[in-house]
């Protein structure tokens, strides 16, 4: 697939990457604490990098966390709305059997088989962009 995917991978340690036509070209931690910086920075991301599409994980840990997952995707979601490029989610651990060819594969395994030197909290925000441009 050669289009401009962008990665977020939701939470207080975060991480955002960028793919243009199958190479990556940003990696970056983000410390998703404020709702406005996070759709600000977004919406900076999208307009510099001409992205095309956003994946991003589903929430499935405990209530508190899913609440606050769930108003960043919301953010994320508002601004892929205004420039009108789809939102697709996926579940972490989907994600990791089909890029690792396993499926009990682990952020750690990540780090260690397939983004060396890319700490854990921008791994997955690229496992989310190989997904995507895998099957999408």
């Amino acid at each position: 697939m050669n289009k401009t995917i962008m990665g977020v991978d939701v939470g207080n340690k975060g991480g955002i990457s960028i793919m243009v036509d199958n190479e990556f070209i940003l990696q970056k931690f983000f410390n998703m604490i404020s709702l406005k910086k996070t759709y600000d920075e977004i919406i900076e991301l999208i307009k510099k990098y001409k992205v095309e599409a956003v994946v991003t994980g589903k929430p499935n840990r405990m209530y508190n966390i899913v609440l606050r997952h769930a108003q960043f995707i919301g953010v994320i979601g508002m601004a892929c709305e205004e420039f009108d490029i789809p939102l697709v989610m996926v579940n972490d651990n989907t994600a990791r059997a089909d890029i690792l060819g396993k499926g009990n594969g682990r952020k750690k395994d990540l780090v260690h088989e397939k983004y060396q030197g890319i700490t854990p909290d921008v791994s997955d925000s690229m496992l989310f962009v190989d997904w995507m441009n895998k099957n999408q």
